[in-house]
C-alpha cells in the first residue's frame, strides 16, 4: 500500500486508544471492590465507554475503511481522511478527560457533539467515494454501516438535551441510551465490521462475495430490532410481532453467512496461523451465541429477567464490543498484516483472547446466578484479574508496534 508507513502511525495510535480504554477498565473494576476515592464510578463509565465507541472502535473502524479508500485517491482526498482521524480522535480524548472529570457537563456534551459533526462529515466523504468508485460487494455493508451510524446520533442529541435542560425521565433516558447503543454496535460497528470482512473474502479471490439476502436479512431487521431494547415498554402487539420476526430474520441472515464461509472453506485458505484461524471461529461463537440470546428475549419471561439484573446487561454488552467488535478489530489488524510482524504478537492476543474469555465467563456466572440472588464468590477478583490481562496484552502489543515501526510491512 502506497501510505504503509501513515497507516501504521495510525494503527498505533488506535492501539493505544485500545489500551487507555482498557485501563479506565481497571481502574472501575478496582473502584467496585476496593477503595479508589479519587474519581466517580459514574464518570468514570461514561469515559469508559464514549471513549470506547469513540477513540477505539470508531477511529479503527475509519482507519481500516480508509486502508480501502486510499490507495488510487488523489493527495488532497487522502489529506481529508487524515482530517477526520485527527478530529474524531480529539473529539474522543476530549470525551474521556471530560466525562471523566466532569460527568455530562459542558465540555463532554461539546465533545460529544463535534464527534457527532465529524462521523456526519466522514459518512458524506465515504458515500462520495462510493458513487465514485468502481462498485463492490462491501459497499452494501459500507452503506448500511454509515446509515446507522448517522441513525444512533438521534440518541446522544436527546441525551444531550436532556442533560442540558435537565429535563429527564426515566424511560426517555433509557429510550434514548438504548436507541444510541443499539444502533451503534448492532448497526455501526457490526456492518462498518462486515464490510471490512467483506473486503477480506474478496482478497482471496476464490471466494464469491457474501449472499446479498444473508446482508438484506441482516439489514431490514436491524431498525425492528430496536424494540428488543425497549420490550420493557410493554410495545403494541403488531410491534412486538415484527421484533420476533427481525430477530429470526438476524439469525436467518448469520446463518447464510456461516454457511457460505464454511461452503467455500475460507479458513483452510488463510495463512497457516492458528491464531488468526482460532479468532475467527472465537468470534463466530460470539455472534451466535449474541443472536441467539437476542431470539431468547422476546419471550416476556426471560426479556423481564435480562433487563432486570444489572449483571446479566453488562454481560452482554461485553459479549457485543469485546468478544465480537474488539476482537473483530484485532483479528482484521492481524490478518492483513497491519500488526507488526513479531514472533511474540499471536502470545499478546492469546492473552487478550484469554482476558475476554474469563471476563464473559465471569459476568455470565454472575448474571445468571444473579437470577436467584446466590453470590459467586471472588467474582471481583476475577473480573479485575480479566482487565489486567487485557490491559497487558494491549500495552504489550503497543510496545512491540512501536518497536517494529520502521519494519517494511505490506498493507492490503
Amino acid at each position: 500500500m502506497q501510505h504503509g508507513t501513515d497507516v501504521l502511525k495510525w494503527v498505533k495510535l488506535s492501539l493505544i486508544s485500545f489500551a487507555l480504554v482498557a485501563l479506565v477498565g481497571v481502574m472501575m473494576r478496582i473502584k467496585i471492590g476496593w477503595s479508589f476515592p479519587w474519581l466517580d464510578q459514574k464518570q468514570l463509565q461514561h469515559a469508559h465507554s464514549h471513549f470506547a465507541f469513540a477513540g477505539w472502535i470508531t477511529q479503527t473502524l475509519l482507519l481500516l475503511i480508509a486502508t480501502r479508500v486510499w490507495p488510487g485517491q488523489p493527495e488532497a482526498d487522502q489529506r481529508k481522511m487524515r482530517r477526520i482521524l485527527l478530529y474524531n480522535w480529539i473529539c474522543a480524548a476530549g470525551m474521556l478527560i471530560a466525562f471523566a472529570m466532569q460527568g455530562y457537563g459542558a465540555v463532554s456534551i461539546s465533545c460529544s457533539t463535534l464527534s457527532i459533526v465529524v462521523f456526519l462529515w466522514a459518512a458524506v466523504y465515504l458515500f462520495r467515494w462510493m458513487r465514485l468508485a468502481t462498485p463492490h460487494p462491501a459497499f452494501g455493508w459500507l452503506r448500511a454501516a454509515l446509515w446507522f451510524g448517522l441513525l444512533s446520533t438521534v440518541g446522544t442529541a436527546a441525551l444531550s438535551y436532556m442533560m442540558a435542560t435537565h429535563q429527564i425521565t426515566q424511560h426517555n433516558y433509557l429510550a434514548a441510551v438504548y436507541w444510541y447503543l443499539h444502533f451503534q454496535y448492532n448497526g455501526w460497528f457490526f456492518f462498518g465490521g462486515m464490510a471490512l470482512f467483506s473486503w477480506w473474502l474478496t482478497d482471496l479471490t476464490t471466494i464469491p462475495p457474501i449472499p446479498a439476502l444473508a446482508r438484506h436479512l441482516l439489514v431490514w431487521s436491524c431498525l425492528p430490532a430496536f424494540g428488543l431494547s425497549v420490550l420493557w415498554m410493554h410495545i403494541p402487539l403488531p410491534l412486538y410481532l415484527l421484533v420476533i420476526i427481525a430477530s429470526i430474520a438476524q439469525v436467518a441472515g448469520w446463518g447464510l453467512i456461516l454457511i457460505h464461509v464454511h461452503k467455500y472453506r475460507l479458513l483452510p485458505q488463510l495463512p497457516a496461523q492458528k491464531m488468526l484461524k482460532l479468532l475467527l471461529i472465537c468470534i463466530s461463537i460470539a455472534v451466535s451465541i449474541k443472536l441467539l440470546l437476542q431470539l431468547a428475549s422476546v419471550i416476556p419471561a426471560v426479556s423481564k429477567l435480562a433487563f432486570g439484573f444489572r449483571p446479566i446487561v453488562v454481560a452482554y454488552l461485553h459479549l457485543v464490543l469485546l468478544a465480537i467488535i474488539s476482537l473483530f478489530l484485532m483479528t482484521y489488524l492481524y490478518g492483513k498484516q497491519l500488526l507488526c510482524q513479531h514472533k511474540m504478537v499471536p502470545k499478546a492476543l492469546l492473552l487478550l483472547l484469554a482476558g475476554i474469555g474469563i471476563n464473559e465467563l465471569t459476568l455470565g456466572i454472575q448474571g445468571i446466578a444473579s437470577l436467584q440472588y446466590i453470590a459467586i464468590p471472588f467474582t471481583k477478583e476475577l473480573l479485575l484479574l480479566a482487565s489486567l490481562l487485557m490491559l497487558c496484552a494491549i500495552v504489550w502489543l503497543v510496545v512491540m508496534q512501536c518497536q517494529k515501526s520502521s519494519a517494511t510491512q505490506q498493507y492490503l
